[in-house]
């Protein structure tokens, strides 16, 4: 669901809702015993469509990582073309580092900040959060996202953030695998 100027919402499709989200999260975060993370989902054209957090309340969870996990969605999602060629934003760490063939990677797609920090925040990680029905952008190349493939397609990422890279990422690959 994403929300138009008069704050009704209007479909976006989306590879999860906002409650199978935040239920893959906070499973995710139990079984790998994480932090409290956030959760984006964007569809296959890269609008985000779901935005969740694990904690009982916004605070819960460090601010930050909503962006974050936003960007690490697009990034994994807009370099996977198919099965036999999907990224996981923790396969670009070597190739971005100096002298690595895809260094600079990072810097060529920043993240819309108007997009990304829209408000009223009370409304971030709910079912109707502002990010929802729009590209946010951005480019992140070290752990925490993952495409999302039903069957033989990639139909999206998502991207999860608050925790170490690897956490991120080993918690990004269970909720995408909860999602498929």
């Amino acid at each position: 669901m994403a929300s138009s100027d008069n704050n009704k919402p209007k479909n976006v499709s989306c590879p999860a809702t906002h409650a199978g989200l935040r239920a893959a999260l906070v499973s995710a975060v139990k079984v790998h015993k994480t932090q409290n993370m956030w959760a984006v989902a964007v569809n296959r054209g890269g609008v985000v469509c779901a935005v969740a957090f694990s904690g009982a309340k916004l605070s819960d969870q460090w601010l930050l990582s909503r962006q974050i996990a936003a960007a690490k969605a697009f990034t994994a999602n807009g370099l996977s073309n198919s099965p036999a060629q999907k990224f996981t934003t923790a396969q670009l760490y070597d190739a971005v580092q100096p002298g690595g063939p895809l260094y600079g990677l990072a810097a060529g797609n920043p993240v819309d900040p108007d997009k990304a920090y829209d408000g009223p925040q009370s409304r971030w990680g709910t079912a109707r959060d502002p990010m929802v029905g729009k590209i946010v952008g951005g480019t992140i190349t070290f752990g925490g996202g993952t495409p999302i493939q039903k069957g033989s397609q990639i139909v999206g990422g998502v991207g999860v953030s608050g925790d170490t890279a690897a956490n991120d990422q080993k918690v990004s690959d269970t909720v995408a695998g909860t999602l498929k």
